[in-house]
């Protein structure tokens, strides 16, 4: 009985302390990006030449954000085409940002048409403080892609913010947002009190034991002394290796989502996703992209995902076909060939993407060919 009400003493103890700690933790973080963004917005164009890359993508954040849209910005490294999704009025929109010294040439258009299929966008956007060539502003009108240029920066940097936020507002969305971690702080608070008497006997018998939890590759794995099941929490890794089927070609196997693909030797790497959904693989002379990548699915249907990918095609299509749970389409765009095929399943989507020149097509039609007859997909009867 002395034990329990030590371990009583301990718990109450404990949470005495951790509670008002996180609650200052939390306060103090939040007011420190109240601070922060307020600084961010009230920047003019020379203090924006002089940012990072990250500091402008950080910048057009906030400047949305006093606009009253929903930002996510993406990860630094493997984006897909997009620094930030904007999200407002039922519009889902890809960003592409360039903080330049320099003239903003065709490759950001084609980067950011890059992100529509992938962030399943309704709108596209090329954002920079400086100007564009006339070769991406002609790319932009024929794509649909929004530019914003300097000048278009400086006149949404005159007018401001849609709304000014007081603190104390900032404050009062900041305790709304926190009430569900409120909650489930207060929850566990309880829980453990309840259980004190299984847990303090579960500490004891742990200092009797002479077993330990063993972790694997698994899901989950039971210990055949205590027939007890642990989590796997490690991140399962890609695995890169020879083709067994194709000589010359290198296989490379998602750990997320558990699709294969085969792909040329002399093709390098980029851009992996830091969640693990996937890579873009990129030929020597960089004229040719293969993109690779499984999402969760929200609800699509093959035939809607099949008539989305025709309705945003930034080009003549070509060859298009819809069977079972997998559908291909292939569309030109300004004499560059796009090869997209889709398995989606109620769980998960995979999706290759491969792009080369028109004039390349002879060269490439082989190796798309094999591309294609090795690319695996994982189990998208589930989410990943």
């Amino acid at each position: 009985m002395r034990k329990k009400h030590k371990a009583l003493i301990q718990y109450v103890v404990l949470w005495t302390i951790f509670l008002p700690i996180w609650v200052i933790k939390r306060i103090f973080y939040h007011l420190r990006n109240v601070i922060r963004d307020s600084d961010l917005v009230k920047s003019d164009i020379d203090r924006i030449d002089s940012m990072s890359g990250v500091g402008f993508e950080e910048f057009l954040a906030v400047l949305f954000k006093k606009k009253g849209l929903k930002v996510e910005l993406t990860s630094t490294t493997g984006d897909f085409g997009a620094d930030l999704i904007l999200e407002g009025d039922g519009c889902r929109t890809a960003v592409q940002a360039k903080r330049y010294s320099d003239l903003v040439g065709l490759d950001a258009v084609q980067e950011v048409l890059g992100a529509r299929d992938y962030y399943r966008a309704d709108k596209l956007m090329v954002i920079t403080n400086y100007y564009f060539t006339n070769a991406a502003k002609k790319q932009a009108e024929s794509s649909n892609v929004i530019l914003w240029d300097r000048g278009s920066l400086i006149q949404e940097i005159i007018k401001g913010p849609d709304k000014v936020t007081p603190v104390s507002e900032y404050l009062l969305g900041f305790f709304k947002r926190s009430l569900t971690d409120y909650k489930l702080i207060l929850g566990l608070f309880a829980v453990s009190f309840v259980y004190i008497p299984f847990i303090s006997s579960a500490v004891s018998s742990v200092g009797d034991s002479n077993f330990s939890t063993q972790y694997s590759n698994e899901i989950t794995q039971t210990s055949p002394q205590n027939g007890k099941t642990s989590i796997q929490f490690e991140k399962i890794p890609d695995e890169v290796s020879d083709s067994p089927k194709r000589p010359g070609y290198i296989r490379y196997r998602n750990g997320r989502f558990g699709y294969k693909i085969d792909f040329p030797k002399d093709f390098v790497s980029q851009n992996p996703q830091e969640n693990g959904s996937g890579i873009t693989f990129l030929s020597k002379d960089g004229l040719t992209k293969l993109t690779v990548y499984g999402i969760n699915n929200t609800g699509y249907k093959i035939t809607d995902a099949y008539n989305t990918v025709i309705n945003q095609a930034t080009g003549p299509l070509g060859y298009r076909v819809l069977k079972g749970t997998w559908f291909v389409v292939t569309w030109n765009e300004n004499g560059t060939l796009y090869y997209r095929k889709t398995i989606l399943g109620q769980g998960s989507e995979n999706t290759f993407i491969i792009t080369f020149p028109e004039y390349k097509k002879d060269f490439y039609n082989p190796i798309l060919e094999n591309i294609e007859n090795y690319f695996t997909h994982g189990n998208t009867a589930v989410a990943h």
